[in-house]
Formats: structure tokens, C-alpha cells, sequence
């Protein structure tokens, strides 16, 4: 697992996986969600969340695939079941650092 994460990325992988680990959602959505969360891992550009999916896509850790929005096609992207087994995995070790 440790080739899966750089160091640097591990928390906003995370926290991208983290959010999509219970429904599916657009680029534009996450930041939304993310925003009503209070996180601010992406507040001064937005559009650094792309980058971020598009590398776990890569890394088959997301799904992604088109759907008509309002006569739009959006990207939309769901957590893999590699996804999830990683985003449990982190969650372990952070409850091991935390307990």
C-alpha cells in the first residue's frame, strides 16, 4: 500500500475517498460537500480537485464515468471497491495513532 499514497497527496486522497465513500458525485458537488464540511483543503483554487481525481483514477482507487446533467455531460465519479479497502485501511491507522 505505501507505493498507493505519496506522503504529500495521503490526506486529500483521503478526504476525497472519504467523501465518496457512501454515494457517487460530479467534481463541482465535492467541493460543495467539502465547503459544508469546513474543509479548506481546496478553498483557494478549486479546480486543484480535478488533479486529485484524475490520479486515483489512475491508481483504479475511483470510478468514473459520463452522465447527462441538464443536457450537460459531467464527469462523475464513485469510489472503487480498491477505493474502499484502502480508505478503511487509512481510517485504521488513524484510530491506532488516535487510540
Amino acid at each position: 500500500m505505501s507505493g498507493l499514497f505519496l506522503k504529500k497527496n495521503r490526506s486529500t486522497d483521503c478526504l476525497v475517498l472519504s467523501l465518496l465513500e457512501n454515494e457517487e458525485m460530479y467534481g463541482s458537488q465535492m467541493i460543495h460537500a467539502l465547503e459544508e464540511r469546513g474543509e479548506t483543503a481546496f478553498d483557494k483554487n478549486q479546480g486543484a480537485i480535478y488533479p486529485v481525481l484524475h490520479r486515483l483514477v489512475k491508481k483504479k482507487l475511483l470510478d468514473a464515468c459520463w452522465r447527462d446533467c441538464e443536457g450537460l455531460e459531467r464527469r462523475c465519479y464513485r469510489i472503487s471497491e480498491k477505493g474502499k479497502e484502502i480508505l478503511k485501511k487509512e481510517k485504521s491507522k488513524q484510530q491506532l495513532k488516535q487510540g
